[in-house]
């Protein structure tokens, strides 16, 4: 297998929506969602928010003392109990949008290409 062909099906496995499209042209279309204007704007939305996050925890962040002793397991643990759901829960849902707007961006992106092939422009 050749490194397009497995790109290909990476990117098929990612986002199932885009067995729609024929084998040879899921790559172009893949590409194609991140070139719009929207999806920029999108992540420039998803980078406010994550930088919002931050911003929001940081006393948090910069106030943890942390443990004297203890392995890199303990600290980890306790470094996240001290954060706990003001930090995790609103970056965790960051995440998942950015992961739902690349879903919605190629599933918006194969609608064009259905339209394109089909003929109708509306």
């Amino acid at each position: 297998m050749d490194k397009k062909a497995k790109k290909i099906k990476q990117v098929t496995k990612l986002i199932p929506a885009l067995k729609k499209v024929p084998e040879q042209d899921r790559l172009y279309v893949f590409n194609q969602a991140f070139k719009s204007v929207g999806y920029k704007l999108f992540l420039a939305l998803i980078a406010i928010l994550f930088v919002l996050v931050f911003y929001f925890n940081l006393d948090n962040i910069l106030d943890y003392k942390g443990l004297e002793r203890g392995g890199v397991i303990a600290r980890n643990i306790h470094f996240l109990k001290a954060l706990g759901f003001s930090f995790f829960l609103p970056l965790m849902i960051v995440f998942a949008l950015l992961v739902f707007g690349r879903n919605y961006f190629v599933i918006q992106q194969i609608k064009k290409y259905e339209q394109n092939k089909n003929g109708t422009n509306s």
